[in-house]
């Protein structure tokens, strides 16, 4: 899979601490943020999904390097923001940036998703 595959990406804008973030993500990539939490516990260790992370290699092919165990953090409250900083997409310096780049590109932008950076 490459990122000229996809039809639909999401637009993900992440801020704080005076930083604003923009990345488009795949649409497995932004339904997992919506997944349910699971776990008692106030945080855990999440497995990425296969699909997810299939996703992230479109982006990233060599995102592993870097999370060898393809798992991330995620606490009660705020599991969705967390998926999200921790989701691999296509960076870029602004929304309207992401928005022409998709539309030069021939891809659909689906749901927007705003969240914090920490």
């Amino acid at each position: 899979m490459n990122i000229e595959d996809f039809k639909t990406l999401h637009l993900v804008t992440l801020s704080g601490g005076g930083d604003t973030y923009h990345k488009l993500v795949g649409p497995k990539t932004f339904d997992w943020f919506f997944t349910e939490y699971d776990s008692t516990a106030s945080s855990y260790n999440e497995k990425i999904p296969g699909d997810v992370a299939e996703e992230f290699s479109a982006f990233d092919a060599n995102w592993k390097q870097y999370n060898k165990n393809a798992t991330i953090h995620v606490s009660v409250g705020s599991s969705d923001n967390d998926r999200a900083i921790q989701s691999v997409g296509k960076d870029f310096n602004s929304a309207s940036e992401a928005c022409k780049w998709a539309i030069k590109n021939g891809i659909e932008l689906g749901e927007e998703y705003d969240g914090c950076s920490y």
